[in-house]
């Protein structure tokens, strides 16, 4: 009878039974946070790419934009093809799955008037739009299929979770 009372007394395994406890949790807070880590970094990187396709469109001649008319087919893919790779003629995607990914890159026209302080008259605008008539303005949208880092882990469904970014600039036909 004195064996069962010093087993029931011992305290010789009791760390080794609170780590068995506790690393299910610690593993699960460590992947989480690697996961959401991960994450925003390839939602900051899809962004930064819209924001480059945004800038290289803004730098694209008056020409390529003609209000009442359609987009030039070569600079909406030079424009898709800069979000994607970064280069006109890259080949290698910044993200994974990017080749899954939808990109949608529209432009609409803006009046070049603006209302005269005090009278309510519109009056044309001056600058770079003087001789465009219109300044286009270009949008970029883009979704693209988050690739998990520890899908296994957290059982993430292929192409369940999207990055979303979208970027508007007017042209500056440099």
């Amino acid at each position: 009878m004195g064996w069962h009372l010093d087993l029931w007394n011992s305290k010789r395994g009791s760390a080794a039974a609170e780590l068995a406890l506790s690393l299910p949790v610690f593993f699960a807070i460590l992947f989480g946070a690697t996961e959401a880590g991960f994450y925003f970094y390839n939602e900051h990187k899809l962004t930064e790419s819209v924001r480059d396709g945004a800038r290289f469109a803004s730098r694209q001649g008056f020409s390529d934009y003609p209000c009442g008319g359609a987009m030039d087919a070569t600079t909406q893919g030079d424009i898709i093809e800069v979000v994607r790779t970064g280069k006109v003629n890259g080949t290698e995607d910044r993200l994974p799955r990017m080749d899954e990914g939808t990109f949608n890159v529209t432009f609409t026209c803006i009046s070049q008037m603006e209302t005269k302080p005090g009278s309510g008259s519109h009056v044309p605008v001056g600058g770079i739009y003087t001789s465009a008539g219109e300044a286009p303005v270009v949008t970029i949208d883009a979704a693209v299929p988050y690739q998990s880092l520890f899908g296994f882990v957290y059982g993430f469904p292929s192409g369940g979770i999207w990055l979303n970014a979208d970027q508007q600039t007017t042209v500056n036909g440099v």
